[in-house]
């Protein structure tokens, strides 16, 4: 052999033998299968880290990494599994590979992003860890690699992305209990390709009637913040308001939770303070409750007048984990989430009166759905971004002769109506009945946005009129709703449609069909956020105990 080809021959084995230590350096191998740009969630789960600091069975430990990053992608574009929209992610179950004493971390209690390493000798360039609690010790030199098959982490990716999707592809290999048992994050859609069709896997609560944890506790209202806070403190902040601001008089205030999906949950009780006026209002962030990502406040002159504020960054920092209803950003472990107070500058008259569970006879305060535990359901059709099916809401307030009652609220995202086509459907069901015989009873759907209410009252869209005598026995009531935006923005238009069935439940009598009664499409701003109101009214009737909205059904038609 010649010298020459010699040297070839060593220089072909070394860079043999570089490549494959550059390749586990990477922490992760060649992507091979990326689709489109799509989020494949078998390319996430490839990947293996060396632990460079012992871990100890039953005590929270900090583990060193090596390496920091793994890569993704047809581009091997660099991620960290730990880590979603700049913040560390608590939802990647770890497996320690160590023989007998290999097991599955579920959750990490912190992690450190990567940064750059600056004391040698380094065994990499960067440095980062994650906090965990085994179950057994472990050594340092131990491998550690995906729990899950890459779901969690493709779901992080996706979050820093601002991507809408991720996809479990035929290659991806996931445990048996996923992606149900996956953290829930509502703006991911999850697409499922494997056989035997798509299907999508979109979040949804685990129980369809409210599981509310109740109205937060009621607020500790006084004018001077007490130099220690509280989770319910509410006062006078020292930001002055030039012209337009509260007035030295009593403030009711009250503040509500939101959920992962964007479900309310009814009011804090009512509670007040003198304001000495001219002052921003100061809303300390309440106590974390389990599901809760959020909260919403509420000030007014009265607490039936303590009109609900449209969270807006001028106000708090918002939460980024659900979008539905712009809300404050609430303490929340699960999503690494810090607590945001708020500061409201002055009163506002144009928007939705305090949330109550069930309503309150005769007004028009919501009766949203709220939940505390979430997961990914499959489905046949994508996640519209908001629930769309409901159980049972709470029984609206027992109602007299001539009151109305709130039976269900549905929260919209901001500026969901704000396309043209847009054609929504509306399709619920509930029972009531009559302790006094009347006439007429009616249902609408009526729509609120900070333009359409009228100090807390919504607009009707749907107006479903019957024409007929009711007695005391039990009636049920099957009714839709179809709503078409005909033009956009905040003079837009909405053409509504429909018709109801009421009957005897015993069906002894022809049942009585109502269909729409309006002539032409309505005005209403659709470009913010909007609230649909399913309102019952009794016209002449009376009862002593409310009806409950059984179901209502949301579906897209366009």
């Amino acid at each position: 052999m010649t010298k020459k080809l010699a040297l070839l021959v060593l220089l072909g084995g070394l860079v043999a033998g570089i490549l494959p230590a550059l390749a586990q350096q990477s922490g992760n191998s060649a992507q091979a299968n990326q689709v489109a740009g799509e989020i494949m969630v078998s390319e996430y789960g490839k990947w293996s880290i060396q632990t460079l600091s012992p871990m100890t069975a039953g005590v929270a430990s900090t583990v060193n990494l090596a390496p920091c990053f793994v890569h993704v992608g047809t581009g091997n574009r660099q991620i960290f599994p730990f880590w979603a929209q700049n913040n560390y992610s608590l939802n990647v179950p770890i497996q320690v590979q160590d023989g007998t004493l290999s097991e599955t971390i579920t959750s990490e209690s912190a992690a450190s992003y990567p940064t750059t390493a600056t004391v040698p000798p380094t065994v990499q360039p960067y440095t980062c860890s994650v906090t965990v609690t085994p179950t057994n010790s472990h050594a340092a030199g131990v491998t550690i690699t995906s729990g899950d098959g890459g779901m969690a982490e493709a779901i992080n990716d996706a979050l820093s992305l601002g991507a809408a999707s991720v996809t479990i592809d035929p290659a991806a290999s996931l445990p048996s209990s996923y992606p149900a048992s996956t953290v829930v994050y509502p703006n991911v859609q999850i697409v499922d390709k494997r056989a035997p069709r798509v299907q999508y896997w979109n979040p949804q609560p685990t129980s369809a009637a409210t599981t509310s944890t109740g109205a937060p506790a009621v607020r500790t209202a006084t004018a001077a913040c007490p130099a220690t806070l509280l989770a319910t403190t509410v006062c006078d902040s020292t930001v002055a308001v030039a012209s337009g601001g509260f007035t030295n008089a009593a403030q009711y205030v009250w503040v509500a939770y939101v959920d992962l999906l964007g479900g309310v949950s009814q009011a804090s009780a009512t509670a007040h303070y003198t304001s000495a006026g001219a002052l921003d209002i100061f809303f300390n962030a309440p106590a974390a409750a389990t599901g809760q990502v959020g909260y919403i406040v509420g000030v007014g002159l009265s607490y039936a007048t303590a009109y609900w504020f449209p969270m807006t960054s001028a106000y708090c920092t918002l939460t980024t984990i659900e979008t539905v209803t712009p809300a404050c950003a609430l303490a929340n472990a699960t999503y690494s989430q810090a607590g945001s107070n708020a500061f409201i500058p002055k009163p506002l008259t144009t928007f939705a009166l305090y949330p109550a569970a069930g309503g309150v006879a005769n007004a028009y305060n919501p009766n949203p759905q709220n939940h505390t535990t979430f997961a990914y359901v499959p489905s046949q059709r994508p996640s519209l971004g908001f629930q769309t099916e409901y159980g049972p809401f709470n029984a609206t307030a027992a109602l007299t002769a001539g009151q109305l009652g709130v039976l269900g609220t549905v929260i919209l995202p901001t500026g969901y109506l704000n396309y043209i086509p847009r054609d929504l459907e509306l399709h619920g069901k509930f029972n009531y009945t009559p302790t006094t015989g009347g006439t007429a009873p009616e249902v609408l759907v009526e729509i609120g946005d900070v333009t359409d209410f009228t100090t807390g009252t919504p607009k009707a869209l749907c107006t479903l009129l019957e024409v007929h005598t009711t007695t005391t026995a039990a009636y049920s009531v099957d009714f839709t709703c179809t709503l078409q935006t005909q033009a956009t923005g905040t003079t837009g238009t909405i053409q509504p449609g429909g018709f109801l069935v009421d009957g005897l439940e015993a069906g002894t009598t022809l049942a009585i069909v109502a269909p729409e009664q309006d002539t032409g499409a309505i005005t209403a701003d659709v470009q913010d956020q909007d609230l649909l109101f399913i309102v019952f009214s009794q016209t002449s009737s009376a009862e002593t105990t409310g009806p409950t909205l059984q179901k209502l059904t949301i579906n897209q038609i366009n």
